[in-house]
């Protein structure tokens, strides 16, 4: 028994050493750094070998959503946040590679194990800072939130107590309501839905009166269901939220932070250019549902169809306070 217990207790001493030699050699890696052209570059981390991972929400559009690759099966993050990054860590000679998650659950369980360096796309929540991550500042967009209405059934609304009396839907996927709803009045009649088509659907039954959205992410849905000339948009933005970049406080590469929020800074200075490219992004989610019937054929199946024009400017009226 004497001879068992000295044996274990030299492998778990033997086990103890190799495990801090083994983190003092990954920190070491982490921290040595070579000057070239000007630019800090770590091994191994930011490169090709051990590229920086960027993800999303999987169906927040235009700003980030994620889809399968068909060569490989596995899931890609796509969208104005995701392409923004690997934009600015291109010009930061960063290697990048973007990763899709079937949930925003996982996805936001790999960030904050620091599987994923990046997260672009969450509101700012208090009670969220510190908890694993940092908010990069200043902000990727400050995203509006409006009223969206059936054409024909559109109110003049500019505070939202005045949408008091009527029911209202806001999508779970959209992934601001929790912020917002200390703001709302406590007599609004509102009901978080799973996803866009079930907001639509709502909307499009009369089941809701309206609903409350993202002018871009609404413009993007309703395109992507062939109903974008079929709503309406409070042209004045009822709420204003900041839309972040997040990285992972478990990350690998932490030296990047400072350098990717520094670029992102100066990318934000043109508010028209970014707005412009949000707008191709909804043209492009457009396009990925071209061949796909409108939600209003689905729902009414032995309706006539009429075809949607493709444009509406209802999203520059939606936007324009903040442009």
């Amino acid at each position: 028994m004497r001879l068992i217990s000295i044996t274990l207790c030299v492998c778990l001493c033997l086990i103890s050493v190799c495990g801090r030699a083994d983190r003092t050699y990954i920190q070491t890696q982490r921290k040595e750094q070579i000057q070239r052209d000007g630019k800090v570059h770590l091994t191994g981390c930011g490169k090709p070998t051990e590229p920086l991972k960027v993800s999303t929400f999987s169906t927040n559009p235009p700003f980030g959503w994620t889809e399968i690759v068909p060569e490989t099966g596995r899931y890609t993050s796509k969208g104005f946040g995701v392409d923004k990054i690997k934009e600015i860590t291109k010009d930061l000679n960063i290697y990048t590679r973007a990763v899709g998650f079937q949930t925003d659950e996982e996805a936001f369980k790999a960030f904050q194990s620091g599987k994923i360096d990046i997260l672009v796309g969450q509101y700012y929540n208090p009670k969220l800072r510190g908890d694993g991550h940092t908010y990069l500042t200043p902000s990727l967009f400050q995203n509006v939130i409006s009223v969206v209405f059936m054409k024909g059934k559109e109110k003049e609304v500019r505070k939202f107590k005045e949408l008091i009396g009527l029911k209202g839907v806001v999508r779970k996927d959209e992934l601001f309501y929790s912020y917002i709803y200390p703001l709302l009045p406590k007599e609004l009649q509102i009901e978080q839905v799973i996803d866009s088509k079930e907001a639509f659907s709502k909307l499009i039954t009369g089941e809701a009166d309206y609903l409350l959205a993202s002018p871009y992410s609404a413009e993007a849905e309703a395109r992507r269901f062939k109903i974008n000339q079929d709503i309406v948009m409070t042209p004045v933005p009822l709420l204003g939220q900041e839309l972040f970049v997040l990285y992972s406080k478990n990350s690998m590469c932490p030296e990047y932070r400072k350098s990717i929020a520094k670029k992102l800074k100066e990318k934000k200075q043109d508010t028209k250019a970014l707005s412009r490219e949000l707008i191709n992004y909804i043209d492009v989610w457009g396009q990925r549902f071209r061949d796909d019937p409108p939600l209003t054929q689905e729902l009414y199946p032995n309706a006539q169809e009429e075809s949607p024009i493709p444009e509406n400017n209802e999203i520059s009226k939606a936007t324009e306070e903040v442009k």
